[in-house]
C-alpha cells in the first residue's frame, strides 16, 4: 500500500496523534475504531482538530463502544445515567462542537435528499 501512498498505523490512536510533528498535514482519511468505553476517548476525538489532522476533505469514521466509565461527561441537562442515546449524543456533541472550535461545520456528505451523514466544510 505504500507505493499507492496510502498509509495506515495499528496502535493506539492517542499515541499516534501526540508523535505528529507540528505542521503535518491533515489526512484524507481517518477511521477510529474506538473500542473501549468512549468518556476517556473524546479528548482523542477533539486531539484530531486540535493538532490540525482533519481538513475540509477529510473522511472521518467512528466506531465506538456505548459502555460507561466514570467520571462521566457533563453536558448541560443530561441525567446522571449513561445509556446508548446519552454515548451517541455525547459523540456527536464532542465532534460538532470539536468542529465548531476551528472553524468546521458538519453538513450532509450524502445526496441532498439524505440528510443524516455528516462531514467537515471549513
Amino acid at each position: 500500500l505504500r507505493n499507492m501512498g496510502v498509509n495506515a498505523y495499528a496502535g493506539r490512536i492517542q499515541d499516534f496523534i501526540a508523535t505528529r510533528p507540528a505542521g503535518h498535514p491533515p489526512y484524507d482519511v481517518i477511521f477510529l475504531d474506538l473500542t473501549s468505553s468512549l468518556p476517556p476517548l473524546l479528548s482523542t476525538i477533539r486531539a484530531l482538530f486540535k493538532n490540525h489532522l482533519i481538513s475540509s476533505d477529510t473522511v472521518l469514521a467512528v466506531t465506538t463502544s456505548t459502555r460507561a466509565s466514570r467520571p462521566l461527561p457533563q453536558f448541560k441537562g443530561m441525567p446522571e445515567d449513561w445509556s446508548r442515546a446519552h454515548a451517541a449524543y455525547t459523540l456527536f456533541s464532542t465532534l460538532i462542537t470539536a468542529a465548531e472550535s476551528h472553524g468546521y461545520t458538519i453538513k450532509p456528505a450524502l445526496p441532498r435528499y439524505v440528510h443524516t451523514a455528516p462531514h467537515f466544510e471549513k
